[in-house]
């Protein structure tokens, strides 16, 4: 009840990466509110008394069971949803601290994603168009990245 309170009145500060794996970006489908049913990258709210780098670490272990390496901040975004997971019809208002970094192991996922979809830099292009915008903003920076250190 609280949070759901909070998650109304307040910008939720959050956190998201992007996952290098198997030579392409980590995106998973949401099943819950903001962006249900669409692409998006491992995150969401930074945990109160935790460093940023742990937050995050925690969020991946959780999310899809994989270890981050080479953890690189890719800066900062505002998003506002018209949707919210509590049903308070005020949407979800976050400040995004974006991250790039390496996925390690195997990919396991908890209930809040129904699927894992590597998305290699030929792919990025055709369907960066049909991403959310922080999506594909956050994608954009990561593929910066991976295109520089793989020779494709």
């Amino acid at each position: 009840e609280e949070y759901a309170l909070a998650h109304k009145n307040l910008v939720v500060p959050c956190h998201d990466i992007v996952l290098e794996y198997q030579e392409g970006a980590l995106l998973v489908v949401r099943r819950n509110q903001p962006l249900a049913g669409e692409l998006a990258p491992i995150g969401g709210r930074l945990r109160r008394g935790m460093s940023l780098e742990d937050s995050l670490q925690l969020t991946v272990r959780r999310e899809c069971a994989l270890e981050v390496t080479e953890l690189h901040e890719l800066g900062t975004c505002r998003t506002f949803f018209n949707t919210d997971p509590f049903g308070h019809r005020k949407g979800t208002d976050t400040i995004n601290f974006m991250f790039y970094g390496k996925g390690v192991g195997k990919i396991t996922l908890d209930p809040s994603h129904s699927e894992a979809v590597i998305i290699t830099p030929r792919v990025y292009h055709f369907i960066r168009s049909k991403l959310h915008p922080y999506v594909r903003e956050i994608t954009g920076r990561a593929m910066d990245i991976i295109n520089k250190t793989n020779r494709w």
